[in-house]
């Protein structure tokens, strides 16, 4: 679909983090794993596949929004 479609500005605003943020050594493996998928494959995929056709036209606009998880204070 994304191949068919000129798409000028791509917004990346996925993230989420979880409950044990600050304390890595006790979050649940799962849990780890849900969160670096997330916060990670998304942008990477959709970032990849518009870059190309960005650059071919030589124009267009990517914002990325981290996710909330980047300005609490771990310890």
């Amino acid at each position: 679909i994304l191949d068919n479609m000129e798409i000028g500005l791509l917004v990346n605003n996925v993230g989420m983090f979880s409950d044990y943020y600050d304390q890595l050594h006790v979050t649940p493996l799962q849990m780890a794993r849900d969160v670096l998928i997330v916060n990670s494959v998304p942008v990477t995929i959709l970032t990849s596949r518009i870059l190309s056709q960005m650059t071919k036209r030589n124009k267009g606009i990517i914002v990325n929004i981290s996710s909330s998880a980047s300005y609490r204070q771990v310890i």
